[in-house]
């Protein structure tokens, strides 16, 4: 057993091949990105385009992890989570 080496086959060779070809199959043409956000863009109504847009979502968006606040900004934003009363939000 030690020693060995694992024998290619066609199936382990080709693998990568496939990959590419479903990945390609799966993605949306230019076309339909194209139809998709033109039938987004004349809903009646925001609301109806913003559902649209769910349900016939072209890209998966990635977000990153990065801290958008400063210090200063997250110390505020802290400040009016905790004001149970909303005095910090009030003005009078």
């Amino acid at each position: 057993m030690a020693g060995r080496k694992p024998e290619s086959s066609v199936s382990v060779q080709t693998c990568p091949q496939q990959k590419a070809r479903h990945e390609a199959y799966r993605k949306p043409t230019k076309e339909a990105e194209q139809e998709i956000n033109l039938m987004i863009s004349c809903q009646s109504t925001a609301q109806r385009a913003v559902r649209l847009e769910q349900f016939l979502s072209v890209r998966e968006s990635k977000i990153k992890p990065t801290d958008c606040m400063d210090q200063l900004q997250r110390r505020r934003v802290e400040e009016i989570l905790e004001d149970e009363h909303a005095l910090t939000l009030k003005r009078r």
